[in-house]
């Protein structure tokens, strides 16, 4: 069965002029359509190439007659022999689709045979990849264009307005993924990994937390990984998290920090005070609040985003998340740790008759799948069962509430606690799971209480 392309996406928009690349003689197409003649033409000469961009769809070609003909490969690619020109076989499909008229007949088919200049594999993948990009590149303009027009006109209101936005954002990112290749070789991704082990940025592939003790028994933590910090009332769950992320930030690494439970004012008086060395129950003196604005001055330079939305819906920390992502990216920098403080209290969709570890399991999975997606690692605070408050012993996975799922996808999981015989500046930290190193561990960390700050002990 002949492919055919919808009459929205059959345009007729006429073949590029043609003009001679100096030095060379020969006359290429303009260079906005250059790429996707490159495809056609490597793939009529070799219908074989098909098969490593079938991913590639009509709908991404710019000119109408280049979508029919690329609709045309792909549904005469299987049966053709590979490596023989298949030009009568392709023009044959395009009179059966009653479409080679429109693409200028035989005679077109044979010149952007004989006007594109032969390319090789990468450059042939590099060629299509362009083909897709340029398409999401009109996409998105289509978006703006829309989304620009709507917001002068429309009497919605801009909450409702940036809803609408931030799902066809979506729909669109959803499209990018999509037309990328279903996978990759094993071989294939384990010679580009052994490859990564000598280049300059292999050591960006795991991020340091700031603590030399942590990052030496758990190797740092990993991108894509998911790491679920616990700990009992008063032991500096939060504390610990936000010096991890200020560590991040102070490598000028973008971090996203979700607090539904604390107020961004207990946040920055928290952070003031461990900056500052100043407790932030001391008396506003002239010298602490020439501290403190000292201190604020520093902070001021760090790329730390604070999201203290209560009840925040995990669709939406989703969805805020990707946007950090993308602003930082427009900045020239990369979102390197995303925390959440905690995971119980990220709301899900209310279903009648669903246990609240089935809920619990859900947020699990999400914010595992969010570390995949971003490609940075997810640390996720998490409330421990109220038994184990009272038992005396250390802590184990199975104290954090509904821990089934988070056992599962955690790649590294930790539970701050002190020993009876522990002093007051200093707290362990029971390493219970990691996918890397060594387990049932713990570390000692100092503990400065009036500062909210950890230290390696």
């Amino acid at each position: 069965m002949t492919a055919q392309i919808p009459p929205s996406q059959a345009t007729d928009r006429p073949f590029p002029k043609l003009r001679a690349v100096p030095g060379s003689g020969r006359p290429l197409p303009a260079e906005e359509t250059l790429a996707e003649a490159a495809v056609l033409a490597a793939c009529l000469l070799d219908p074989g190439k098909v098969a490593s961009l079938d991913w590639l769809a009509p709908e991404h070609f710019f000119l109408g007659q280049h979508a029919q003909i690329w609709a045309a490969l792909l549904a005469v690619a299987p049966d053709a022999p590979p490596g023989e020109p298949c030009l009568v076989v392709v023009a044959l499909a395009l009179k059966t689709s009653g479409h080679l008229a429109e693409v200028g007949g035989v005679a077109a088919l044979g010149q952007l045979v004989d006007l594109t200049p032969s390319v090789g594999e990468a450059q042939l993948q590099a060629c299509a990849e362009a083909v897709h990009a340029a398409h999401q590149q009109r996409q998105i303009g289509a978006w703006a264009s829309s989304l620009s027009a709507t917001a002068r006109t429309s009497p919605t209101a801009p909450d409702a307005l940036l809803e609408g936005a931030a799902s066809a954002l979506a729909d669109l990112q959803a499209q990018g993924r999509a037309g990328q290749p279903p996978g990759v070789l094993l071989g294939d991704a384990a010679a580009a990994w052994v490859d990564s082990l000598d280049a300059p940025e292999a050591a960006s592939s795991v991020l340091s937390t700031g603590f030399r003790t942590l990052d030496g028994l758990a190797g740092g933590m990993g991108r894509g990984n998911l790491w679920v910090l616990g700990g009992r009332p008063g032991m500096g769950k939060t504390a610990l998290a936000q010096c991890v992320a200020m560590n991040v930030a102070w490598a000028q690494e973008s971090v996203a920090f979700f607090s539904l439970e604390m107020s961004r004012a207990e946040l920055s008086a928290r952070s003031l005070a461990s900056e500052s060395g100043v407790p932030s129950s001391g008396a506003p003196t002239p010298e602490v609040k020439a501290a403190l604005r000292e201190a604020t001055a520093r902070i001021k330079r760090l790329p730390l985003w604070i999201d203290d939305t209560p009840g925040l819906p995990l669709a939406e920390l989703q969805r805020r998340a990707k946007l950090l992502a993308a602003r930082s990216r427009a900045k020239g920098r990369r979102l390197a740790l995303v925390v959440v403080d905690y995971l119980q209290l990220v709301s899900v969709p209310h279903v009648p008759g669903r246990k609240t570890s089935d809920e619990i399991a859900e947020v699990s999975k999400a914010l595992k799948v969010l570390a995949r997606h971003l490609d940075c690692p997810v640390l996720a605070l998490a409330q421990l069962n109220r038994s184990s408050e009272s038992e005396g012993r250390r802590p184990r996975m199975t104290d954090f509430r509904d821990c089934g799922q988070i056992e599962q996808d955690a790649d590294w999981a930790g539970i701050l606690w002190r020993r009876k015989d522990t002093p007051e500046w200093q707290v362990d930290l029971a390493v219970c799971k990691q996918r890397k190193g060594p387990k049932n561990q713990d570390l000692k960390l100092g503990w400065q209480p009036e500062l909210t700050r950890f230290d390696d002990g």
